[in-house]
């Protein structure tokens, strides 16, 4: 009974000495706080360095000039544009190289001109054709020379079923049509997108087709 009471006592004592332990410790973590300002932000420095560099950006719309550019730190930076070509992918040196495409007013150079009634970039020439894929201009260039077609399928290794949706696109949307003996000859909107899809698609190979 007696042993029950002392070891009943020892824990009460162990008990209180961990509750002092942890007010004391409460007590120190208070006053931690309440030494600091939480609500400052921190602050920057007096004097932050200001940048005065000059950097240079590829710009397909701009043929040079400067802009300012400003830093998270204040600072502030240069930025001057050198005109790109968007079809040859390189910097153009010269400002009388540069000419301005009609649609989009990027920039190429007169080494990478394609030569169009008015200045268009390659990207605009493609958005020119985007409805058709090459094997609708190597149709047209079939029907503009004459070309059988069992000769193109051949040489394309498509089946009839493959080249027909092809066909009916063409026709249907004004840039083919068919006699009555079933040959297809190209329209003049045909000849353009033709011309089009020659300065953009590599039609080379189909030339040994062509009737002697």
């Amino acid at each position: 009974m007696e042993d029950d009471i002392n070891k009943m006592y020892e824990e009460i004592v162990r008990l209180s000495k961990k509750i002092s332990e942890l007010d004391q410790r409460s007590a120190e973590i208070e006053s931690v706080i309440s030494s600091l300002d939480l609500s400052s932000k921190p602050k920057e420095p007096e004097n932050p360095a200001i940048l005065d560099q000059e950097t240079i950006t590829l710009d397909p719309h701009n043929i040079g000039g400067y802009r300012n550019l400003s830093m998270p730190n204040g600072g502030v930076m240069k930025v001057k544009a050198t005109p790109f070509c968007v079809n040859g992918r390189h910097v153009v040196r010269s400002v009388d190289d540069i000419t301005f495409c009609a649609k989009c007013s990027s920039i190429f150079c007169e080494a990478h001109a394609y030569p169009t009634e008015e200045p268009m970039c390659e990207a605009c020439i493609k958005d020119t054709i985007r409805d058709f894929d090459p094997a609708a201009f190597y149709a047209l260039f079939a029907a503009r020379y004459g070309i059988p077609l069992r000769k193109l399928r051949k040489r394309l290794n498509m089946s009839r079923s493959e080249i027909k949706p092809h066909l009916e696109k063409l026709v249907s949307s004004g840039c083919m049509k068919q006699n009555m003996l079933f040959r297809y000859s190209p329209t003049m909107q045909g000849e353009s997108i033709l011309n089009y899809a020659g300065m953009i698609y590599d039609m080379a190979f189909l030339n040994e087709l062509l009737p002697e």
